[in-house]
């Protein structure tokens, strides 16, 4: 067999990428509702205007309300109920997260950075949290 041969199906492979299923937070969702457990410095009438942002979580791409994210690469990571606790200073049943460990996605953008929607905090299928300035954000799959 030549070297050819078994280099052209290698290349085939690497240029397909991943074709693995979609990831659950995949697709579109639309800010519900605000959680403020905790002391935060925006308003709840501040953080009120961002009910209704609707969020796009694609493959390599990801859009908060009209700010867009070009090469967006998703990072999974978990965290136990004390770890978050004290990173996030509530804990997770305060934000009827249930389980353990605690299942958070990370955004990252090739160019700038997201505010609203860096991190995803999953809950289930059709609901997730995101925070800013210390304001969690319910997000529900439209």
């Amino acid at each position: 067999m030549s070297r050819l041969a078994l280099y052209f199906p290698i290349v085939v492979l690497a240029a397909c990428g991943s074709s693995g299923p979609p990831e659950p937070f995949h697709g579109d969702w639309t800010v519900t509702s605000v959680l403020t457990p905790g002391v935060s410095p925006v308003s709840p009438a501040d953080a009120g205007h961002r009910v209704g942002t609707v969020v796009s979580l694609q493959p390599g791409r990801a859009r908060v309300g009209d700010r867009t994210c070009s090469g967006a690469t998703y990072t999974h990571r978990a965290l136990s109920v004390e770890t978050f606790t004290e990173a996030y200073r509530v804990t997770p049943q305060r934000l009827s997260l249930s389980g353990d460990p605690i299942a958070l996605v990370d955004v990252m953008c090739e160019s700038g950075g997201l505010e609203l929607g860096s991190t995803l905090i999953l809950k289930s299928d059709t609901a997730m949290l995101t925070m800013w300035d210390g304001v969690f954000y319910l997000l529900t799959k439209s």
